[in-house]
């Protein structure tokens, strides 16, 4: 739908929700011609959040997601240890006292120190990623599970201390698959899968055919475009301190990931192995696994035979 048409169908929602028997609309353009029809359908109340940069102009864009019906605010910037985040904290948080407010990312002990009486949870993750290239770009960064481990142990020794709160942490970089969800959760609360949902029919990117060409089939999709937020097609400078693209460095990727299918049953599928992963571990739910999973280091070999040994149908 258009911006119009929108705006049409919020004027006219009263028709469907007023107790009539009434359960669709038509949506009519300027000549009266049909050219949609909207059925009314009650879903639940999503928790909905939005991202703002802390450089220039932020408080414009923070105020739009609010007055748009976001339920929470996080900065998104490659490097969160830095006054830029503290100003604009503290800036948020006298304007938007009731609004959560996340903050991020960093990747050590220190920066959680840092921001940690500012923060209602804090995303965690630099240089991991489908379509980051911080790490070969700059050479800076760290192993998402690295970064998570160390916040993690700041984290628990903060909550304990008096006037001391429990921080949720957010895993960012690189988790695609149910068995990269499954390690991230045994320590963080919250996880990022850009990389994951870019594979479904619903998502943002162009279907691509198998000569990486548009299409409108879909029985012809084997690509959907993903490009990270630090390439320049995200044109997305502020998240990392940049003025102008002629002062900038590309720091993510353009490109595209396999194609998977329709995203419903692909992802309850997927959660049934996060589930079963939950009881192995002898835990109802994210809260007992992440405190009683235990977790170990692989060798070479041992990540070996985790795959099975023969070979088998596709």
């Amino acid at each position: 739908m258009t911006g119009r048409e929108i705006k049409e169908l919020s004027n006219n929602l009263k028709i469907l929700e007023g107790g009539r028997k009434q359960t669709f609309l038509p949506l009519l353009d300027g000549q009266q011609r049909l050219i949609k029809i909207a059925f009314i359908e009650k879903f639940p109340n999503y928790f909905c959040g939005a991202a703002i940069s802390t450089r220039e102009g932020w408080e414009k864009r923070a105020e739009a997601c609010i007055e748009a019906g976001a339920d929470f605010i996080f900065t998104d910037t490659s490097d969160a240890y830095s006054e830029f985040i503290i100003n604009a904290a503290k800036e948020f948080k006298k304007r938007y006292p009731k609004i959560p407010l996340g903050l991020g990312n960093i990747i050590t002990a220190e920066a959680f120190e840092f921001l940690k009486e500012y923060a209602d949870f804090i995303k965690v993750g630099m240089m991991t990623g489908a379509a980051c290239k911080t790490g070969s770009v700059k050479s800076i960064g760290r192993p998402l599970f690295t970064a998570l481990y160390e916040i993690d142990c700041a984290r628990n020794k903060y909550a304990k201390q008096e006037g001391g709160k429990y921080i949720p942490l957010v895993a960012d970089g690189g988790i695609a698959l149910p068995g990269d969800m499954i390690i991230a959760l045994s320590i963080a609360d919250l996880i990022m899968a850009g990389r994951y949902f870019a594979q479904f029919h619903e998502s943002a990117g162009e279907a691509l055919d198998k000569d990486k060409k548009r299409t409108d089939r879909e029985d012809l999709i084997i690509y959907k475009e993903y490009w990270g937020e630090g390439s320049n097609r995200a044109k997305n400078l502020a998240r990392y301190g940049y003025n102008t693209r002629k002062t900038s460095v590309e720091e993510g990727v353009d490109g595209w990931v396999p194609y998977k299918g329709r995203l419903k049953p692909n992802v309850e599928l997927d959660f049934k192995a996060v589930s079963s992963a939950l009881s192995n571990a002898g835990c109802l739910n994210l809260e007992e696994f992440r405190k009683n999973s235990i977790l170990e280091l692989l060798s070479e070999i041992g990540m070996r035979e985790k795959y099975p040994e023969i070979e088998y149908k596709k």
